[in-house]
C-alpha cells in the first residue's frame, strides 16, 4: 500500500474506532438523559442544564486554549515526551486557577442568570475544571501521537461511568446536586484512564525553545474553538438570561441533546484529521494533504442526510426519550440540528486551515458571525422565545460554515466536489419529506430507523456518491487487513 493510502487508512481506522467510543453517548448518554429528564421533570432538568451549559463554556474556554495546538505540535515533535509535558503543566496550572475563580464567583453568575439555586452547582462544577484541563491535554497527546484506540477507550470509561454515577445519584434523591456531582466523578474516573494509557512524564523538562510554538498555533485556534462552543452554547443560556422559564430552557436543551451526532463527528474526527494532515504537509507544501482534505469535506457533508432524517423522526425520538412535557422540543429540532451541522462543518474546516497555518483567518472570519449572532439573540429571545433563539444560532451555524468552506478553497485550493453536494443535499431533502410523513412510535421507531439508514447509504451508492477507491478503503478497514493503525511514536 502507498504512503498516501496508508495514511488515509490510519485516519480511516481511527475515525471509526473514536467515533464508535463516542457514539456509545446514544445508548448509555440517552439512557442518562431519559433518566433524569424523567426524574426531574422539565424544570429542574432545565436547570441541570443551565449549569452545565455554564459550566461548558468555562471548561471549553479553558481547554480549547491549548487542544488544536497541542495535536499539532505533539505531531510535529521529533520528541513528544519534551512537548507534552511542557503542555500538560501549563494547561493544568491554569484549569486549577480558572477553578478557583469559577467557585468565588458562583454567587455572582448565578444571580446574573437570575436563579440563586445554580450558585453551589456552579461550585461543584468549579471543582471539575483542573481535572477537565488535565483529562483534555492528556487526550490530546494521545492523538497527536496517533494513539486513537486509547483515545476511545478513554472515553469508554468516561461515558460508562457518568451513566452509572448520574443515574446512580439521582435514584438515591440527591436529584439535581446529585446528577451534578455524578459528571464531576465520572471526570475523574476519565482522568485516571487517561493518564494510565498516556503516561505523560510530567517532570520531563520542556523543548529546548520553550512554548513558542504552541503559543503561535493556541492563540488563533482557541478563538476558533470559542466561537464555535459560543455558538453550540449560548442559547440556553440566553434564553434564561433574557428572561425565559426553566421550563423552556428545558425544552432547548432536550432538543439540542438530541442533535448530537454532528458534534460527536466533529469532536472524533477533527483532531485525527488535524494529525493527519500535520504529518504530511511539510515546509508550506500542501499537495500531499489535498486528497486528504477533499475526502474530509465529503465525509463532513455525508453526514447531512442522517441529520436529515433525525429532524424528520424528532417528534417519535424525543417522546420516546423524554416522555410527557417535552413536546414543544420537537419544533425546535430542525433549527438546532441545523445549527449542529453547520457547527460541524466549520470545526472541520477549521481544522484543515489550521493545518495550513492559516488559524488566524478563521478567526477574522468567524469572529464577525459569532457577533452577530449574539447581538440578534438579545433582540429575538424577549419576543420569539425558545424558537428564535434556535433559528438565529442555526442560521449563524450555517452562514460560518459556508464562509470557512470557501476559504479552504481558497487556501488549498479543494472545494467539496459538486456532485456531492447535489447528492447529499437531495438525498437530505427526500429523507426529510419521507421521516415527517411516517410517523413511528414506540418500537417502530428501530424499524423506521434501520429502514432510513438503509435507505440513505443505497440512495447515496446508487447517485453514485462512492467511489471504487472509497469501496477499496472500506474492506481494508473492515475486512481484516489493519495496516499499520499508528504511527511510529518512539
Amino acid at each position: 500500500m502507498s504512503e498516501r493510502g496508508e495514511r488515509k487508512q490510519r485516519l480511516g481506522v481511527g475515525t471509526i474506532q473514536v467515533l464508535f467510543a463516542e457514539c456509545l453517548v446514544f445508548p448509555l448518554g440517552l439512557i442518562t438523559a431519559a433518566y433524569i429528564g424523567r426524574a426531574l421533570g422539565p424544570r429542574d432538568y432545565g436547570i441541570f442544564a443551565v449549569a452545565l451549559a455554564t459550566g461548558d463554556v468555562i471548561e471549553w474556554t479553558m481547554t480549547s486554549l491549548f487542544s488544536r495546538a497541542t495535536v499539532q505540535v505533539v505531531s510535529e515533535a521529533a520528541d513528544w515526551r519534551a512537548v507534552a509535558a511542557a503542555t500538560f503543566r501549563l494547561q493544568t496550572s491554569i484549569g486549577i486557577a480558572l477553578g478557583v475563580s469559577s467557585f468565588l464567583a458562583a454567587d455572582l453568575v448565578a444571580g446574573a442568570l437570575g436563579e440563586p439555586s445554580i450558585a453551589w452547582l456552579l461550585r461543584a462544577l468549579a471543582l471539575e475544571l483542573p481535572l477537565v484541563a488535565a483529562g483534555v491535554v492528556t487526550r490530546n497527546v494521545l492523538t497527536g501521537r496517533g494513539k486513537y484506540r486509547e483515545r476511545a477507550l478513554s472515553s469508554v470509561f468516561r461515558l460508562s461511568a457518568r451513566m452509572v454515577f448520574v443515574i446512580a445519584l439521582v435514584a438515591a434523591g440527591f436529584s439535581v446536586r446529585g446528577a451534578i456531582v455524578g459528571e464531576v466523578l465520572s471526570t475523574a474516573v476519565w482522568l485516571a484512564a487517561l493518564s494510565w494509557l498516556a503516561r505523560i512524564p510530567t517532570l520531563t523538562p520542556g523543548p529546548p525553545e520553550g512554548n513558542r510554538r504552541l503559543w503561535s498555533l493556541a492563540r488563533p485556534l482557541f478563538m476558533l474553538a470559542l466561537s464555535l462552543r459560543v455558538l453550540d452554547k449560548v442559547g440556553v443560556v440566553a434564553l434564561k438570561m433574557l428572561g425565559a422559564s426553566a421550563r423552556e430552557a428545558g425544552w432547548y436543551a432536550a432538543a439540542q441533546n438530541f442533535g448530537i451526532a454532528p458534534g460527536i463527528f466533529a469532536v472524533s474526527f477533527g483532531p485525527l484529521l488535524l494529525n493527519a494532515l500535520a504529518s504530511s504537509v511539510r515546509g508550506g507544501n500542501l499537495a500531499p494533504g489535498r486528497p486528504l482534505v477533499r475526502n474530509a469535506l465529503r465525509v463532513v457533508f455525508g453526514i447531512l442526510p442522517f441529520v436529515a432524517f433525525g429532524a424528520g423522526a424528532a417528534p417519535e425520538i424525543i417522546r420516546l426519550i423524554y416522555g410527557a412535557g417535552y413536546e414543544p422540543a420537537a419544533r425546535l429540532a430542525i433549527p438546532l440540528l441545523g445549527s449542529a451541522m453547520g457547527i460541524a462543518i466549520a470545526s472541520v474546516a477549521g481544522t484543515i486551515l489550521a493545518a495550513a497555518d492559516e488559524a488566524r483567518r478563521i478567526v477574522r472570519l468567524l469572529g464577525p458571525v459569532t457577533l452577530a449572532a449574539l447581538v440578534a439573540l438579545a433582540f429575538v429571545v424577549p419576543r420569539f422565545g425558545a424558537m428564535g433563539a434556535a433559528i438565529v444560532i442555526g442560521v449563524a451555524s450555517l452562514t460560518g460554515a459556508a464562509i470557512l468552506v470557501e476559504t479552504v478553497r481558497r487556501v488549498w485550493g479543494v472545494s467539496l466536489p459538486i456532485g456531492t453536494f447535489v447528492r447529499t443535499v437531495v438525498v437530505s431533502a427526500l429523507t426529510l419529506f419521507a421521516g415527517l410523513a411516517w410517523p413511528a412510535y414506540g418500537a417502530w421507531i428501530v424499524v423506521k430507523t434501520l429502514v432510513f439508514v438503509g435507505g440513505i447509504i443505497g440512495a447515496l451508492a446508487v447517485a453514485g456518491e462512492f467511489s471504487k477507491e472509497d469501496v477499496q478503503l472500506a474492506k481494508g478497514m473492515w475486512g481484516g487487513h489493519s495496516g499499520p493503525p499508528h504511527r511510529s511514536t518512539i
